[in-house]
């Protein structure tokens, strides 16, 4: 906890470490009330302007240092998590997109949101509280033991029976409850998230699908949650009974009429009001535990991200390429996710201008491959070059000069029509934009709301990252199933657009049209590349059959 911690605030150690020293003062200045109370018991009258001073001193300087400890580690809290968020948001703009894939929908928000919310008790209050824990209880102790330490020894049975029942309670043999536990309660919540985002799947599909696994989940939580508080939850009681105000008196009247018959008031009201200043500490680490070991752990995830492999970018800030088409090629492409090859041992050369057809059945590559292609993701083995120059050697820039992508998911960002059409491209004059609606079958609908953010359907979405892609004018363009949500009248004109373009075109597709229409034909299988051909040479392969059957069976049941 502590090794984390130090790497996450050591831009603000000044202002940790003044907190830090305030909040000891704060400590030991809170012992000196229940001395002078004590004191008071039996003092002289003419001691009670003295031993009240000492109580009022105590006390103000208690609430001045304490208020100003928990300011400060409140406002470093804020500082650091404004920091973090700006640097993960930063990350995760340079992460590869197999990060997202691995990490789930809700992986992202994760890291930004939760995690920085959990990091409050380890910030905020644990430096603290783990300062008051050393500080209060060892002098309090000191004190006691001055004044009668067989008494002492006796009275702290309980709080020594409790702390090593926390301990219990933390060791690594029932760390793997808390781990189930808390693992079900991710589950639960990103399940629910997604019957949150998908009430009309919910409603279409009662007792399935989504709503049948945010079910599983809840079971999975409760059951994981009971075992949870049946290894747990008796220890945790007996732990709070341990140190609980009613059985520490009564257990100190135990020792003092056992082992001090004669111990005075004074002395007596000490250890009363300073044994619960040893207790309170430990009750506030135990009552925080959970938190503190959320915090722990999210502390240790945001490190582990701000750690991860950044898309690998170079220092080639000129391109070669003309809009004509860039040359690519790929050498022993691979890659994969845990230990599966979703793509391994690719060959392949595409030369500039030439219209490349990508088919395959559902999850045998294509989109994994147009991704590594774009540098969405790193691959596992193997290099993409453009012009003979490797594609991690180009800067982030030169990079985007050269490729356009038109991805399966097209939901548009909510900007203006014109703003959505020269995303990628400036100077496009309004008789261009129109141009290209026109094209793609949009004109008589969007062509005079070209400032307007209007509700596109489906299709509609599609065109227009279509649209997008052609105005940028790359030499290299990547599409993944552009033709998918399309009628035959756009499906025709989209097949036009692309065989105008003057651009190297990879076009992932189940589309028969559009495959013999494209120069050549790539066929892949389970994440290998099977055979590559002109059309002809292609029409009879059975992997082609079988993909292009694929989606005509889909086609046929709409």
């Amino acid at each position: 906890m502590l090794s984390d911690l130090r790497a996450l605030t050591r831009p603000f150690r000044i202002m940790l470490y003044s907190a830090l020293a305030l909040q000891a003062l704060a400590g030991v200045s809170s012992l000196f009330p229940w001395l002078a109370i004590a004191r008071l018991v039996d003092a002289d009258p003419a001691a009670y302007p003295f031993w009240l001073g000492v109580a009022a001193g105590g006390l103000a300087l208690w609430l001045f240092a304490q208020t100003l400890a928990l300011h400060l580690t409140h406002l470093l809290d804020a500082r650091l998590c404004h920091r973090l968020r700006s640097q993960l948001a930063a990350k995760l703009a340079r992460l590869p997109l197999n990060w997202f894939v691995r990490q789930g929908e809700s992986g992202a928000a994760r890291a930004l949101s939760q995690d920085i919310q959990a990091l409050h008790q380890l910030v905020a209050h644990a430096p603290a509280e783990l300062v008051q824990l050393a500080v209060v209880p060892g002098c309090a102790l000191a004190l006691l033991a001055a004044v009668q330490w067989p008494l002492l020894l006796f009275a702290l049975i309980p709080l020594l029976a409790a702390a090593l029942l926390f301990r219990v309670i933390r060791s690594p043999r029932l760390r793997p409850a808390f781990e189930q536990r808390d693992r079900a309660f991710r589950q639960l919540n990103d399940d629910y998230r997604q019957l949150a985002a998908h009430p009309l799947l919910a409603r279409q599909f009662p007792g399935a699908g989504i709503e049948a696994r945010a079910r599983q989940s809840l079971r999975g939580f409760l059951a994981a949650f009971h075992r949870w508080l049946r290894r747990i939850g008796a220890l945790g009681a007996v732990t709070q009974l341990l140190l609980s105000a009613a059985l520490s008196a009564g257990w100190l009247l135990l020792g003092a009429r056992w082992l001090v018959p004669n111990l005075t008031l004074a002395e007596l009201a000490l250890f009363v009001l300073l044994l619960r200043s040893v207790a309170q500490p430990v009750m506030a680490m135990g009552h925080g535990g959970d938190a503190l070991r959320a915090a722990t752990l999210a502390a240790g995830r945001i490190r582990a991200l701000l750690a991860h492999p950044e898309i690998r970018w170079g220092g080639r800030s000129t391109i070669a390429s003309a809009p004509q088409g860039a040359a690519l090629q790929l050498s022993d492409l691979g890659c994969r996710q845990d230990e599966r090859w979703l793509l391994q041992g690719v060959n392949l050369a595409v030369e500039p201008g030439e219209w490349l057809a990508i088919v395959g059945a559902s999850g045998s590559g294509k989109s994994t491959l147009l991704r590594l292609i774009a540098r969405y993701s790193e691959p596992d083995s193997g290099t993409v070059s453009l012009d003979g120059v490797l594609a991690d050697a180009f800067s982030a820039q030169a990079f985007n000069q050269m490729v356009a992508v038109v991805p399966q998911e097209n939901t548009p960002p909510a900007m203006s029509l014109r703003d959505n059409l020269t995303l990628f491209v400036d100077g496009a004059d309004d008789a261009q934009l129109r141009r290209v609606l026109a094209a793609l079958g949009l004109a008589a609908r969007l062509q005079d709301r070209l400032d307007d953010t209007p509700s596109l359907s489906g299709g509609e979405a599609q065109c227009l990252a279509i649209a997008r892609a052609l105005l940028a004018r790359r030499p290299l363009l990547l599409a993944d199933e552009p033709t998918s949500a399309q009628d035959q009248q756009n499906r025709e004109r989209i097949l036009t657009a692309l065989a105008q373009l003057p651009a190297t075109r990879l076009v992932a597709t189940h589309d028969a049209e559009l495959c013999r229409r494209a120069d050549r034909v790539a066929v892949l299988a389970e994440g290998r590349l099977l055979a590559v051909g002109t059309p002809a040479e292609m029409a009879d392969h059975p992997a082609l059959l079988a993909a292009l059957a694929e989606r005509q069976e889909a086609d046929d049941e709409v």
